[in-house]
């Protein structure tokens, strides 16, 4: 699932996301952002000189949700990154995401995908 936390309108993917719940109980559903694909030196020069002031709009967007929970280690990377990006930085191109075991129960970690 991929989706950035302020875009709401949720639409596609939706399907997809409402099938991993019973899988996830009553723990958090991680969900990748969307935004963070574009703060690179290609994107960036073709957004324009204001490229970086995208980013602070979704920095300011984020910090205006109170359901966003900023103690969570992936989710303050993230949120890290938005500010790096506002800032005129690129974020680490490093993915983050924590490992995803090799097995869950009886069925493999990708046929949940």
């Amino acid at each position: 699932m991929q989706f950035d936390p302020w875009f709401e309108p949720l639409t596609n993917g939706r399907h997809r996301l409402w099938a991993t719940m019973p899988h996830f109980g009553a723990r958090l559903i991680p969900i990748r952002g969307d935004a963070l694909g574009y703060a690179n030196p290609a994107d960036a020069e073709a957004m324009g000189a204001g490229w970086a002031e995208v980013y602070a709009v979704d920095v300011e967007e984020l910090d205006g949700l109170d359901w966003f929970d900023t103690a969570d280690p992936l989710n303050a990377t993230f949120r890290a990154a938005l500010v790096a990006a506002a800032s005129g930085e690129f974020p680490s191109t490093a993915d983050p995401t924590p490992q995803v075991p090799a097995a869950v129960g009886k069925r493999r970690w990708w046929q949940f995908r």
